[in-house]
């Protein structure tokens, strides 16, 4: 009786592990996704709040499309002004540097809005 419980359990603990196996690569790889997004979306906030004179408060952003490849990473960024709807699309370019994503310097452009 007791050799059977035992086997049970075994057999039991043995096919999840198996089933789990098979989806868990899956799943990691659209959390490292979203993981990197999250960390982007942290690494344009961050430059943006350091730029002097623009008013985050005036205005809402959102990330757009974010495309990465290896320790590069690309992403637009639409903003919106909270009063007079004006509304632009900004690229950014980014490195990773250790954790972080770190927007790289842009050249002076009439369209940049820092």
């Amino acid at each position: 009786m007791r050799r059977c419980l035992v086997s049970a359990i075994l057999l039991v603990t043995l096919g999840c592990g198996a089933c789990s196996s098979t989806t868990a690569p899956e799943r990691s790889a659209q959390q490292k996704q979203e993981d990197a997004r999250v960390a982007i979306r942290a690494g344009i906030e961050k430059y943006l709040k350091e730029r002097s004179g623009l008013n985050l408060a005036a205005m809402t952003w959102e990330l757009k499309e974010v495309s990465i490849e290896g320790d590069k990473a690309t992403a637009n960024v639409y903003f919106v002004a909270k009063e007079g709807g004006g509304e632009m699309t900004v690229p950014y370019t980014l490195l990773k540097t250790g954790a972080e994503w770190v927007v790289q310097k842009q050249p002076a452009s009439g369209n940049s809005p820092h």
